[in-house]
């Protein structure tokens, strides 16, 4: 078994035969596979869900089912793909065997924005990613490397009135955020 995630009584475990799941704590399983769901590739070594959205990390790149592992649909990383974290809209993978460690795609994996030693990361193996906070987490063969989310886009210019709204808004965003930054732990 190279990986494995669990959401209440679904667990899902990541093998070199496909990705097995179980939707009762383990009694059963059902093994998903490249000839029978369209995962990329039976190699699956990293894993992540939510709801009926399974991301897998394969040696065939990312795949990803939006209906609890029926189907997969697969995506390029350059490289194979060795681990995978969701936040937001954004999708973090770790890569080796393509020249970089960390491929990140803001569009649902439609496109990936791929990070290497020359930004900074400690090896072009990536091995696993997590993200918490505003950090970004890459396990690499080099060591662990740390990075900062990279920040929002500037809007551009706005109307007067549209910007005196924007103003307020963002002021009450950054009072909730910190409120709710004070009260976590």
């Amino acid at each position: 078994m190279f990986s494995i995630y669990a959401d209440g009584s679904t667990i899902y475990a990541g093998t070199n035969s496909g990705l097995s799941i179980s939707t009762n704590g383990g009694s059963s399983w059902t093994n998903r596979t490249s000839s029978n769901s369209g995962l990329g590739d039976n190699n699956v070594t990293g894993l992540y869900a939510s709801g009926n959205t399974i991301y897998a990390a394969t040696n065939g790149g990312l795949s990803i089912s939006t209906n609890g592992g029926s189907t997969f649909t697969n995506y390029n990383v350059n490289g194979l793909a060795t681990g995978v974290y969701v936040s937001g809209n954004n999708i973090y993978v770790s890569t080796f065997a393509g020249g970089t460690s960390l491929a990140v795609s803001s569009n649902g994996g439609s496109s990936f924005t791929t990070y290497s030693t020359t930004n900074g990361l400690g090896s072009n193996t990536g091995r696993g990613v997590f993200v918490s906070g505003g950090s970004v987490y890459a396990a690499t063969d080099g060591g662990l490397s740390i990075a900062q989310l990279p920040p929002a886009p500037v809007p551009g210019p706005l109307p007067l009135f549209g910007a005196a709204t924007a103003f307020g808004f963002s002021r009450k965003l950054r009072r909730r955020l910190r409120a709710a930054a004070s009260t976590s732990c």
